[in-house]
């Protein structure tokens, strides 16, 4: 009954196996709207924690005791989740920077998942029964297999490969962006690099721990395994920690204490009192500052990030919008959105998706409904009508 059964090292992998369960179920649970991708990074962070589970179930000795005495088959339960994460994450960042769900065309991305039946049978198949079983406690026993060298190595070239892609298909966009708007970076959101960039070092530093192991040299892999496991946890953590800070559950205690203040010297305040002639050219001040800065084109944008670049507290913002405007914050940024829509329809002839992308809106479905209810009408009878009012000058 005394003894250790996790040590230190083991302590990194449990944390992130509860890290990214934990976050997984909270994507899971919270309501997505059309074009977020909770869904996609939800079973992106249980991914990463079957990797984790993975190596917990092999290296922590006591733990793999208890599991050997069901069998061979619960270590190579999980070995195929890296496989999953680099087309996990494509899909992210692809859904997120162009509104492009899913489809079949996309299942040949879990190809190497769906082989991986065939690949546990080729190893099987090289150790034999007695070559599996030793495996389980000499490491080395497994490397006779080149099926099983492939395998490790074929995991870490996808995460790199895809990692590539995403930063690629990423920067292309900023470059999209930068061409065409003032402000591009308003509309990059910042979670998006984040993750994309914090994959990328860990598949650099996947590969080059297969590139020591390669070459021999057991202790400085040895090491690089064990530092592995913290660098994601490190990073799982970041994510954590970013996804509160831009929650309404951490705020400044300071900013706070103004909401209540404000709250309580506002208590009082009649409906019927007339604006002053500061707080109407605030609030129209509010409305340029939206538009120059083009800070609508960021399908992220929060009433937080607007009454910072305004330079206001988040309660002043609506009070102006609300009060003076008679609009909600959305209200506000989503009629700038479609006005520039519309200036895109009658005077481009790009795609609809392309107008949506460049307008701020995150999917195609969100643009067509909010554009009907601002016009009454759906973007393409929109077109139609502009280019007649066109052709009929």
């Amino acid at each position: 009954m005394n003894t250790l059964l996790f040590n230190l090292n083991d302590l990194a992998l449990l944390l992130m196996i509860a890290q990214c369960s934990m976050l997984a179920f909270i994507l899971i649970l919270s309501r997505e709207k059309s074009g977020e991708g909770k869904g996609i990074l939800a079973a992106l962070l249980i991914a990463f924690a079957m990797q984790s589970l993975d190596v917990l179930i092999y290296w922590s000795v006591p733990v793999k005791t208890i599991i050997a005495e069901l069998g061979v088959w619960p270590f190579w339960l999980f070995k195929w989740a890296p496989l999953v994460e680099g087309p996990l994450l494509l899909a992210y960042v692809r859904l997120k920077l162009t509104g492009q769900t899913i489809t079949l065309v996309d299942a040949k991305h879990m190809l190497p998942v769906l082989s991986y039946p065939l690949i546990v049978w080729g190893i099987a198949v090289q150790l034999g029964p007695q070559g599996m079983i030793d495996g389980l406690f000499t490491f080395g026993i497994l490397f006779k297999s080149s099926v099983f060298d492939a395998l490790l190595w074929m995991q870490k070239i996808s995460v790199a490969a895809y990692g590539s892609v995403c930063v690629w298909f990423m920067l292309k966009n900023y470059k999209r962006l930068e061409q065409n708007f003032y402000n591009p970076v308003s509309a990059q959101p910042l979670w998006l690099p984040i993750i994309v960039v914090g994959f990328m070092i860990l598949a650099i530093f996947h590969l080059a721990q297969g590139l020591f192991a390669s070459a021999g040299w057991v202790i400085v892999n040895h090491f690089a395994g064990i530092l592995s496991n913290y660098l994601n946890f490190a990073f799982v953590t970041a994510l954590i920690a970013y996804s509160l800070l831009k929650s309404a559950i951490v705020r400044p205690l300071q900013n706070r204490q103004t909401e209540v203040d404000s709250n309580s010297e506002n208590a009082g305040v009649k409906e019927d009192v007339a604006p002053s002639e500061q707080d109407i050219q605030a609030a129209h001040h509010l409305t340029q500052l939206l538009v120059d800065q083009q800070l609508y084109l960021n399908p992220e944008l929060t009433l937080e990030d607007f009454a910072r670049a305004a330079r206001l507290p988040e309660r002043q913002v609506s009070y102006l919008l609300n009060s003076i405007l008679e609009q909600s914050f959305f209200e506000c940024v989503n009629g700038a959105r479609v006005a520039r829509a519309k200036i895109l329809l009658a005077t481009e002839s790009w795609p609809v998706q392309r107008i949506f992308e460049e307008s701020g809106f995150n999917s195609k479905a969100t643009f067509n409904r909010i554009f009907k209810r601002y016009t009454d009408m759906t973007p393409s009878h929109y077109r139609k009508q502009s280019d007649v009012a066109l052709s009929e000058v």
